[in-house]
This record gives structure tokens, sequence and C-alpha cells, in this order.
């Protein structure tokens, strides 16, 4: 007889599954350490501190180069893994809905979760969503 998982096991079973795909979603290629002399943790090769680091997970344009070939300040521009945030938000208020756990998926996995996916991660946070016992009595009243 197969032994049936309980809730948390299946819980804890999909988020390792999700933190792999994360985790597979941000890695920076080796080439840009160096060609950005970017450091890697909080301390360089001597030992040193640092406090820097690359991500593919948002990018701000905050300025611009012009038809001169000067470098000039612009309206800023906020991306997320790519995509212009304006036009995320632009594609939620068209279609009159929220966005909020589809941003999630986009920042944490890479990319926009197809209905399938997206269903699916609503469905894991919802489960999760339980108030712990008491709180009502606790907190609220």
């Amino acid at each position: 007889m197969a032994k049936t998982e309980n809730p948390k096991q299946r819980v804890a079973k999909r988020i390792k599954g999700l933190a792999n795909m994360a985790r597979k979603s941000t890695i920076i290629k080796e080439e840009y350490y160096e060609q950005h002399d970017c450091k890697r943790g909080l301390r360089d090769l001597n030992g040193k501190g640092v406090v820097v680091g690359l991500t593919e997970i948002s990018e701000i344009i905050a300025s611009k180069v012009n038809e001169q070939g000067v470098r000039e300040p612009c309206n800023g521009e906020l991306y997320y893994r790519g995509i212009l945030l304006d036009d995320i938000v632009k594609g939620f208020i068209r279609e009159k809905r929220f966005g909020f756990e589809e941003v999630t998926y986009l920042l944490l996995f890479g990319k926009l979760p197809n209905a399938e996916e997206l269903s699916a991660f609503n469905n894991m946070l919802a489960e999760l969503r339980a108030l712990p016992s008491g709180f009502l009595r606790d907190v609220i009243m």
C-alpha cells in the first residue's frame, strides 16, 4: 500500500520544487562578475567586505543617450525580468484584474505564468494563507 503525504509534506515538496525553479531563473553569467568588477557574497578574495551585486530581476533606466550622443535624464523606466512595468500594469487594467500573484511569479521564477501555472501558484498560496489558531480572538478582538 502506498504511503500518502500529509499536507505539510505536500507543501514542503511543492516549495522545494518552486525554490529550484527560482534558483535556475536567476543564474548570472560568470563573465559578468569580472566584466563589472562585481564581488560575490559579502567579501572579496582578500577578505575585505563588499556590498555589491548583480541581478536580472529588475532594471531601472534613468537616462538615455540623445541624438547628439549626450546622456540625458529621462522619465524613469522600471523593468521586471525585462518587461516594462508600465506594460504589465496596463495589461491588468485593460483586463480588469489584479496582478499581485502574477508579478510575484514573474519576480520569483523569471517568466510570466501561463494559466495553469498561475492557477497552481494561486491554489498553493491560498492553502498557505490560513490564520493561526486564536488569531481572531487574540489579535482582532
